[in-house]
């Protein structure tokens, strides 16, 4: 026998006993999770047809899909065509891949069993080059930690100063100009316009100065900077450049979560370099902002705004300037001084506000669009609590209605359920996941109704779709697909509505974004008195899935120029 069999044979015998060690193992392990399974009163799931194995034709339809409604034509008709509410199949390499829209096991996941699912390693390596660890990419202590400096934030006194809202809804209305003697607009998309209103005004919440998006794009006539270069150190510069390396950074991130494992393939140069040019913007702001401290450590010293007489009370002028201005930047550091940390969640933050609150309140002019008497019977109630436009009108006497507010916002009953029923029908994330960090168990989806306990193994990757437990007609009635805001009058709310989530990790920012979209409804409609739908008026709303839920087609209306009172 020569030395190479030697080799050959122990190496075969090195082989098989691996091999055969990985079948012992399995073979315990499926034993331990049928006992526990059994335990728990679980039955074995209907598992969802595949003509390739690993779902791997599902795969397939995801990367390839085109045209038509991704969540109608894809993610709801999975759940239609199976006629389950929760849905399992083989995932790549054999592990289960469960998908869900029953409020008891989205309960399960977000708030009663909370302990034993969690986002995993794979959400910071998908977000983790734009958005780096903090609060949306962590689990456990770190989490914890991040949680606890945002919390403080977002008080009811936060939240309540509509001050630089109302500067920054005065540079919207300067892109909406009336261009007919009727009072109509030209046909406008309000899409880009909302997303500039709140790139503008989350970015002088959480740092006290705002990139003026919607100043510059009213007064840029050239090219747009161009992101794929190395970021700069110029300031001005940075700020020209970052609403495009903000949204090219977003687009990227949107396929990374969409290739899952693969989200390794879309690092390109312009996504890093997108991505540098918003950590030193960011970086700039920490950095001053740790200077003043370290410069007066027992005063809070925050970040003053670029001049804004144009777009101010020659009155308040001098107040406004007198008074100490807020931003999260200078809160955040009275609780940590980590310059990484700071960057992370102020991004973070920035990426949540900007979006969800935009693509709010595009879906809200969408169909106010589509259904002129909810809109006439709006403002007819926002006319009655707070009165016309004052802006309309040159030096105007004190209002005797109640001021824009967190209260009197909320007072309003028809502006609430309106808010309410676009977020049920159009949720910001029609699709979330949780990862199950142990052994454990859902309510719902074992056995051939799927109506037992279903035992899932650690590591499953547990998908829950807002959007389709929104629209199911058995809990919302035969019109669930319709937007009717009267549903909502005498409805409790209950985990069959989740807009924002649930549980220890629901959204910080939640009353943040509504009181910020009912304050530019309010201010939006008391100066159009109609909102016409411009082109294609067919029967549903086409949507685009990236981070958050979009029209597809954007915002195209004409609007009338109400009469000055």
């Amino acid at each position: 026998m020569t030395y190479y069999t030697q080799i050959l044979q122990a190496a075969s015998a090195a082989l098989l006993g691996y091999i055969l060690l990985h079948i012992y193992r399995t073979h315990r392990s499926s034993n331990a999770f049928q006992a526990f399974a059994r335990a728990n009163n679980c039955q074995p799931p209907v598992f969802s047809p595949s003509r390739l194995p690993w779902g791997l034709d599902r795969i397939y339809k995801i990367f390839t899909f085109k045209g038509g409604d991704f969540l109608d034509d894809f993610i709801f008709a999975r759940f239609k065509g199976e006629g389950r509410w929760t849905l399992v199949s083989s995932a790549f390499g054999g592990e289960l891949s469960i998908m869900t829209a029953e409020p008891r096991n989205v309960q399960a996941v977000l708030a009663t069993q909370f302990a034993d699912f969690g986002v995993g390693k794979r959400r910071y390596q998908q977000f983790g080059p734009l958005l780096g660890y903090g609060t949306f990419t962590a689990d456990g202590a770190m989490w914890e930690h991040s949680r606890a400096i945002l919390r403080p934030q977002f008080s009811r006194e936060n939240i309540n100063d509509l001050e630089a809202a109302e500067r920054h809804i005065q540079r919207l209305f300067q892109a909406l100009q009336v261009t007919s003697e009727d009072g109509w607009t030209e046909r406008t998309d309000l899409a880009p316009l909302f997303l500039r209103f709140m790139l503008d005004a989350a970015t002088e919440w959480l740092f006290g100065k705002s990139v003026e998006s919607q100043l510059a794009a009213l007064v840029t006539a050239g090219p747009k900077e161009d992101v794929d270069v190395l970021p700069s150190t110029d300031l001005g510069r940075l700020e020209r450049s970052f609403d495009g390396a903000f949204r090219i950074a977003q687009e990227t991130l949107a396929r990374r979560v969409r290739s899952q494992g693969l989200y390794w393939l879309f690092n390109s140069r312009k996504f890093r370099n997108a991505c540098a040019v918003c950590h030193t913007w960011a970086d700039h702001f920490v950095a001053q902002a740790l200077k003043n401290k370290q410069a007066r450590p027992h005063e809070i010293k925050t970040i003053s705004s670029p001049p804004r007489e144009a777009f101010m009370n020659p009155e308040t002028k001098d107040a406004d300037q007198a008074k100490p201005k807020y931003s999260v930047l200078s809160e955040m550091l009275e609780l940590t001084s980590d310059p990484l940390l700071l960057r992370s969640q102020s991004i973070q933050l920035l990426l949540a506000g900007r979006d969800s609150t935009a693509t709010l309140l595009s879906f809200i002019f969408l169909e106010l669009a589509r259904h002129p008497p909810i809109f006439a019977s709006l403002r007819a109630e926002i006319l009655s609590a707070f009165g016309p436009d004052p802006s309309s009108t040159p030096n105007p006497p004190r209002s005797p209605h109640d001021p824009l507010t967190f209260t009197t916002l909320k007072s309003l009953p028809l502006l609430q359920s309106i808010l309410h029923e676009t977020l049920r029908l159009y949720p910001l994330l029609p699709l979330n996941n949780r990862i199950a960090q142990r052994r454990t168990t859902l309510p719902l989806g074992g056995g051939p109704l799927g109506a037992s306990p279903l035992a899932i193994p650690a590591n499953t990757v547990v998908t829950f779709s807002a959007y389709v437990m929104h629209r199911r007609r058995d809990i919302w009635g035969p019109d669930a697909e319709e937007w009717r805001p009267g549903r909502w009058e005498g409805r409790k709310l209950g985990w069959e509505y989740v807009p924002f989530n649930g549980g220890p990790r629901t959204c910080l920012g939640q009353q943040f974004a509504r009181t910020m979209a009912a304050f530019v409804v309010v201010r939006m409609v008391q100066r159009w008195e109609r909102v016409e739908l411009v082109g294609e008026k067919g029967e549903g709303v086409r949507k685009m899935v990236g981070l958050t839920l979009a029209p597809a087609e954007g915002v195209r209306v004409r609007l009338k120029r109400a009469r000055a009172a």
